[in-house]
């Protein structure tokens, strides 16, 4: 009985550390606050967020203040609804999640029966609740934008404050390039002896940008769960299916004429221009819609 009951804790134990960790690395959520058309908090009003690719959906109260929070959501698109017998409901489409962002959904339920307000929500550019110093890199930049060597890490560059450092590193805002931190998926992905990126550039390390779905470039103030890193962190979040069959095929060519003319004598012949060639394919969907 008594290894029954160690083994309950344990797997609770385990469940609840992953959820926490859940929260603070690998999700974004949505929150505000629900009113009456004469500004009036409404509370008990249900809000319900829902997936528009996966179906998954997630459901809070209001509190007195009509305040409510929508935790754990998967970054992508959703739409929220908030419900009250007697008052209709309201909705919002389009209100999207970013990794590591809260987005701002504010509801207005009026005194008709049955009717339906409908608002189009827009991406947060600026996320007021949150105090670090940071830059999302997202699945449209990411799968547009072509990459010698497919490593995803490459965007960074794309964001303020960052520069290439000793040995192709990453340097966050003047930081030494092995003190940035970096996570895949809310797992630690340094290299215990390096003190960089696991694997550095070796290409059996390397995500293909293909795997990642968006990343956040987080350069100072962070929150303490990103502590590990003196210089900063990367935090990135790989794919996962939808309730749609998607997939990309692609070819990428670089020839070493298309490269700029330049005097090789003195340079190392690993450096100067060659052809190069990267293919392949990726593919996802639901084994179970609205499920897995």
């Amino acid at each position: 009985m008594r290894g029954r009951l160690h083994l309950v804790f344990a797997i609770v134990f385990l469940f609840s550390a992953s959820l926490f960790a859940q929260t603070e690395t690998t999700t974004g959520s949505i929150g505000g606050f629900v009113t009456d058309n004469s500004g009036g908090a409404l509370p008990g009003v249900t809000v319900t967020a829902r997936n528009a690719n996966t179906g998954m959906t997630r459901m809070s109260v209001t509190e007195l203040d009509g305040k409510y929070q929508l935790p754990l959501l998967s970054p992508g698109t959703y739409t929220v609804t908030a419900e009250l017998a007697g008052l209709g409901n309201a909705q919002r489409d389009k209100a999207t999640v970013l990794l590591g962002t809260a987005t701002k959904v504010d509801l207005v339920l009026r005194p008709q029966v049955a009717e339906t307000i409908t608002v189009t929500a827009e991406s947060p550019v600026v996320d007021v609740t949150e105090t670090a110093s940071s830059e999302a890199v997202t699945q449209n930049e990411i799968s547009n934008l072509p990459i010698l060597g497919r490593d995803f890490k490459d965007l960074v560059l794309l964001t303020p404050g960052v520069s290439t450092a000793f040995g192709g590193r990453v340097s966050l805002v003047g930081a030494r390039g092995t003190a940035v931190d970096y996570n895949i998926d809310g797992a630690n992905a340094n290299s215990d002896f390096f003190a960089e990126e696991r694997g550095g550039t070796a290409a059996p390390y390397v995500f293909s940008q293909a795997a990642i779905r968006e990343f956040r470039v987080i350069r100072n103030t962070y929150s303490a769960e990103y502590s590990r890193g003196g210089g900063g962190t990367m935090n990135a979040i790989t794919k996962s299916g939808t309730n749609d069959l998607q997939g990309e095929l692609f070819y990428y060519h670089r020839d070493e004429e298309w490269a700029d003319e330049r005097d090789v004598a003195n340079i190392d012949e690993f450096f100067s221009p060659r052809n190069a060639d990267q293919y392949g394919f990726a593919v996802g969907g639901p084994i179970m819609r609205d499920k897995l």
